[in-house]
């Protein structure tokens, strides 16, 4: 079973910290089945603390916490790490030198050194990540004011609603453009979010403006053709179905 914590007020209402507790505790003791929570997003919370991990509620588990620095540093800084149980960490070690003998020294050695100054590296991120999603919903609002989405308190995107459309069509008009769009459809498992869009905020203000530019001139060709209820209902609010 795999969790991503995503640092959103919905997940967080769906799964408080006592079910998500329970509901790993009723597992483990059926059928042990593990547990891989992601942590990849979790030092990018921007307005409210992430919950604990669930191994620090649920001692003994099989729940394998993974972390990466690609989020919280750089994206070309492919260094994660595992945490879990030692007879586990074992068994993956082994895996690893028989899948590819091991990662790049000089990006381990990088890592150590920039784990040392995670806590500035993060207040750091953190403060570019509101100034860049600030200068996003502004771009959205002046040029595409009858698009809804909901602030983020947290991550590296904002998950935007179409008025009418499908989101998919949308970014075959947008390529044209010279904008590539991540349609909500690629997020779902079963094909589902065909009206709503990923944006990412995570370049400079100038290139975030330019690039809302042209999705307006884009939506402004496509939405004369845009069916009203081209997209298919989202899942029952009680299904969680966007992978972060």
């Amino acid at each position: 079973m795999a969790s991503v914590r995503a640092i959103r007020e919905r997940l967080s209402k769906l799964y408080p910290s006592r079910p998500m507790t329970m509901k790993v505790r009723s597992s483990e003791s059926g059928k042990a089945t593990p547990v891989v929570e992601d942590l990849t997003l979790a030092d990018l919370d921007l307005d409210v603390a992430p919950p604990p991990p669930i191994a620090a509620a649920v001692p003994g588990a099989p729940v394998l916490t993974i972390g990466s620095l690609s989020k919280l540093v750089w994206a070309g800084l492919r260094v994660g790490w595992v945490r879990a149980e030692a007879p586990v960490i074992a068994r993956l070690a082994r895996f690893k030198v028989l899948s590819d003998l091991g990662s790049s020294l000089p990006g381990q050695i990088l890592a150590a050194r920039l784990l040392r100054r995670a806590a500035a590296i993060r207040d750091s991120r953190r403060r570019e990540a509101r100034e860049r999603r600030h200068a996003l919903e502004q771009a959205l609002a002046a040029a595409l004011p009858d698009w809804t989405w909901r602030r983020p308190a947290g991550g590296l995107c904002l998950w935007v609603r179409l008025p009418r459309g499908n989101a998919e069509e949308l970014a075959r008009h947008a390529l044209r453009h010279g904008v590539g769009l991540v349609p909500g459809p690629t997020c779902s498992p079963r094909d589902a979010w065909e009206s709503y869009l990923r944006l990412p905020f995570v370049l400079e203000r100038e290139e975030m403006q330019e690039g809302i530019a042209r999705l307006a001139r884009a939506w402004q060709a496509y939405a004369p053709a845009a069916r009203p209820g081209a997209a298919r209902a989202a899942p029952a609010p009680h299904q969680v179905d966007v992978l972060v």
